[in-house]
């Protein structure tokens, strides 16, 4: 059995989009993602899908990514606990951290810290002492 299936194109600004995609049809795409037509899957399918910014996934872009971090302090957290507090720095563009020092690595010293991380910014600093975590956040560089 042959099928075929005729497709007409024509461009679409957002205004004339917004006027002839049905309202029920428009996804409700979260994260910033952005209702698109996507007429790949055939006629029988649904062609209204959410085009998701980078990093985000799922039919409504409503998963996040995960932030991965190279940590033994915050390796025994619970999993949502990175998240969080990528969430609460502001940054969720970005889901890997880079370390620029780890003292039990790097060493002790005021000027290794320095050398490593100076005009580096943001930055979270993370400290544990017994079964305490604590740190800091710095917007600015450190200089």
């Amino acid at each position: 059995m042959h099928a075929e299936f005729l497709l007409v194109y024509r461009e679409l600004n957002s205004n004339t989009f917004a006027s002839q995609v049905p309202c029920h049809k428009k996804k409700k795409c979260k994260n910033g993602g952005k209702t698109i037509i996507y007429l790949k899957d055939g006629p029988s399918s649904d062609p209204y899908r959410c085009e998701c910014p980078k990093g985000f996934s799922g039919d409504l872009c409503q998963i996040v990514p995960t932030p991965s971090v190279d940590s033994a302090i915050l390796s025994g957290e619970p999993a949502d606990f990175l998240t969080r507090l990528t969430s609460w720095t502001g940054n969720t563009s970005s889901t890997n951290w880079t370390l620029c020092w780890r003292a039990t690595e790097h060493g002790w010293a005021a000027s290794t810290f320095h050398g490593n991380c100076d005009y580096k910014k943001p930055t979270v600093t993370i400290i544990k002492v017994g079964n305490f975590i604590f740190g800091g956040y710095a917007t600015e560089s450190w200089e």
